[in-house]
């Protein structure tokens, strides 16, 4: 069985000791950071070029304009999937003390299809989470009481006007309703979570095996994932447990580039131009996110990948 605290432990002095394992997962931060603010930039270029056009014999141009940065997105999206997964073959590098490299953060990209099969899988799995969740959560959420003032408005709403959910909404006062519908979420996203966690430390082995096997399907490495982190999931999860601040600030770090609209939500005038704010916002995540994987993400990737060389043992066949 593997212990999280020795785990934890030997992933800091590994990236204590390995300074380019480092720097190679702070360069990988910052092509994601500056892939996000090329696509903002190019958002705002194109919103920029449509706004000198006009009429009908522009409308073709105004199309290509509007789709350009969705299809980009889109790219950029699905090219992550094949970058990240670098960083799963670059832990297992430097776990096996061997040197860094930019090509190791690439090497995603030569495992295409199974990565796409694999991040597929996982997104089936999570929409049949969701499912589940959906018919679960409604009885559980039975145990929460619905307000007696609730009740008596939900009787006395017409019907035959309700045409959708946003319109019973605007019938009934957000100061009684809120309460409960929270507690209703909060059931819904308990629910999902826990199902999502178990998702997660079953399978989260398989990434490793598939930068780690170059022969192996998606299907196999989920397999094999489910195989050895049986017994082990709790010791996975307390693993995780010992970065909960690492997870806690990088939520933080999430909400920069969205704290202009998040003013704007909230009735705050921001500092100055949105444009420029947004650009301010980005760059300040760029950076410290760098920091973040620099001190603390890489050792976390690093424990994950001394965990796999433990787990590695009990996979039937294993070469």
């Amino acid at each position: 069985m593997i212990q999280p605290k020795n785990l934890s432990r030997d992933g800091k002095k590994l990236t204590a000791e390995k300074k380019d394992y480092k720097t190679m997962v702070a360069v990988h931060t910052a092509v994601s950071a500056g892939a996000m603010i090329l696509l903002y930039l190019v958002d705002l270029l194109c919103n920029y070029w449509m706004s000198d056009l006009s009429g009908l014999s522009s409308m073709g141009k105004i199309a290509v304009l509007k789709t350009v940065p969705q299809v980009l997105s889109v790219a950029l999206s699905v090219a992550q999937l094949f970058f990240t997964a670098g960083l799963w073959h670059l832990a297992l590098q430097a776990a096996r003390g061997e040197s860094s490299s930019f090509s190791r953060l690439t090497a995603g990209f030569f495992r295409i299809g199974p990565l796409f099969r694999y991040n597929l899988m996982l997104a089936v799995f999570g929409f049949l989470v969701c499912m589940l969740s959906l018919n679960i959560a409604p009885i559980l959420a039975m145990v929460i009481p619905v307000p007696q003032e609730l009740q008596e408005m939900m009787q006395q709403v017409n019907e035959e006007s309700i045409q959708d959910i946003s319109a019973l909404l605007e019938q009934l006062p957000l100061e009684t309703c809120l309460p409960y519908f929270i507690g209703v979420s909060v059931v819904f996203l308990a629910v999902c979570g826990c199902a999502g966690l178990l998702l997660r430390y079953r399978f989260m082995m398989a990434g490793y095996l598939l930068m780690d096997n170059k022969g192996m399907g998606a299907m196999a490495a989920l397999s094999i994932s489910s195989m050895i982190t049986k017994g082990n999931r709790n010791e996975l999860f307390k693993l995780d447990l010992r970065f909960w601040w690492y997870y806690l600030l990088q939520f933080l770090l999430s909400l920069l580039p969205a704290l202009p609209l998040i003013l704007e939500l909230a009735g705050m005038p921001a500092p100055m131009a949105t444009s420029w704010f947004t650009l301010l916002c980005y760059g300040v995540y760029s950076v410290l996110g760098i920091g973040l994987a620099f001190f603390v993400g890489a050792r976390r990737h690093a424990a994950q990948a001394l965990a796999y060389e433990q787990l590695k043992q009990y996979a039937p066949n294993y070469k």
